[in-house]
Protein backbone atom coordinates (compact mmCIF):
# COMPACT_ATOMS: atom_id res chain seq x y z
CA UNK A 1 0.00 0.00 0.00
CA UNK A 2 1.54 3.58 -0.88
CA UNK A 3 1.37 6.67 0.98
CA UNK A 4 -1.31 7.91 -1.37
CA UNK A 5 -4.10 4.81 -0.78
CA UNK A 6 -4.75 5.99 2.72
CA UNK A 7 -5.76 8.97 4.52
CA UNK A 8 -4.30 9.35 7.80
CA UNK A 9 -4.77 11.94 10.87
CA UNK A 10 -2.47 11.28 13.71
CA UNK A 11 -3.26 13.15 17.53
CA UNK A 12 -2.15 13.48 20.65
CA UNK A 13 -4.31 12.35 23.23
CA UNK A 14 -4.68 12.14 26.92
CA UNK A 15 -4.70 9.16 29.19
CA UNK A 16 -6.68 10.04 32.17
CA UNK A 17 -6.77 7.13 34.05
CA UNK A 18 -2.91 6.66 34.09
CA UNK A 19 -2.14 9.86 35.34
CA UNK A 20 -2.50 12.23 32.16
CA UNK A 21 0.45 10.98 30.02
CA UNK A 22 0.00 12.15 26.37
CA UNK A 23 0.16 9.42 23.25
CA UNK A 24 0.31 9.33 19.84
CA UNK A 25 -2.76 7.98 17.84
CA UNK A 26 -2.92 7.50 14.16
CA UNK A 27 -6.40 7.16 12.15
CA UNK A 28 -7.00 5.96 8.91
CA UNK A 29 -9.49 7.15 7.45
CA UNK A 30 -10.21 5.32 4.70
CA UNK A 31 -10.67 2.17 7.64
CA UNK A 32 -11.90 4.36 10.11
CA UNK A 33 -9.88 2.81 12.97
CA UNK A 34 -8.04 4.34 14.82
CA UNK A 35 -4.40 2.48 16.12
CA UNK A 36 -2.03 3.70 19.27
CA UNK A 37 0.90 4.27 18.35
CA UNK A 38 2.85 4.98 21.74
CA UNK A 39 2.32 3.66 25.35
CA UNK A 40 5.13 4.82 27.27
CA UNK A 41 3.96 6.35 31.04
CA UNK A 42 5.73 9.22 30.06
CA UNK A 43 4.87 12.19 27.70
CA UNK A 44 4.42 11.95 24.02
CA UNK A 45 3.48 15.30 22.09
CA UNK A 46 3.80 17.00 18.65
CA UNK A 47 2.97 14.36 16.27
CA UNK A 48 3.26 14.73 12.62
CA UNK A 49 3.42 12.97 9.94
CA UNK A 50 5.06 12.23 5.98
CA UNK A 51 4.47 9.49 4.08
CA UNK A 52 4.17 6.50 6.48
CA UNK A 53 6.54 7.74 8.94
CA UNK A 54 5.40 9.95 11.96
CA UNK A 55 7.70 12.00 14.11
CA UNK A 56 7.01 13.11 17.64
CA UNK A 57 8.74 14.96 20.65
CA UNK A 58 9.03 12.20 23.21
CA UNK A 59 10.16 12.29 26.83
CA UNK A 60 10.59 9.11 28.27
CA UNK A 61 14.69 8.99 28.83
CA UNK A 62 14.09 12.58 30.97
CA UNK A 63 14.66 15.21 28.65
CA UNK A 64 12.73 15.61 25.50
CA UNK A 65 14.00 13.28 21.97
CA UNK A 66 12.68 13.06 18.79
CA UNK A 67 11.34 9.51 17.63
CA UNK A 68 9.67 8.17 14.63
CA UNK A 69 7.63 5.34 13.92
CA UNK A 70 7.28 3.82 10.41
CA UNK A 71 3.77 2.36 9.59
CA UNK A 72 4.40 0.10 6.75
CA UNK A 73 7.12 -1.65 8.73
CA UNK A 74 5.47 -1.04 12.60
CA UNK A 75 9.15 -0.12 13.87
CA UNK A 76 9.98 2.64 16.02
CA UNK A 77 13.78 4.30 16.81
CA UNK A 78 15.00 7.37 18.26
CA UNK A 79 16.70 10.12 16.17
CA UNK A 80 17.94 12.34 19.14
CA UNK A 81 19.67 11.99 22.39
CA UNK A 82 19.09 14.50 24.59
CA UNK A 83 21.75 14.55 27.85
CA UNK A 84 19.57 14.70 31.25
CA UNK A 85 21.30 17.01 33.53
CA UNK A 86 20.51 15.99 37.15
Amino acid sequence: MTPGDMERIIRERQRISEGRSKDIYAYDLSARKERQITSDPSDQIQPVIYNNTIAWVDRRRGGWDIYIYDLSTNREGRITSTKVLT
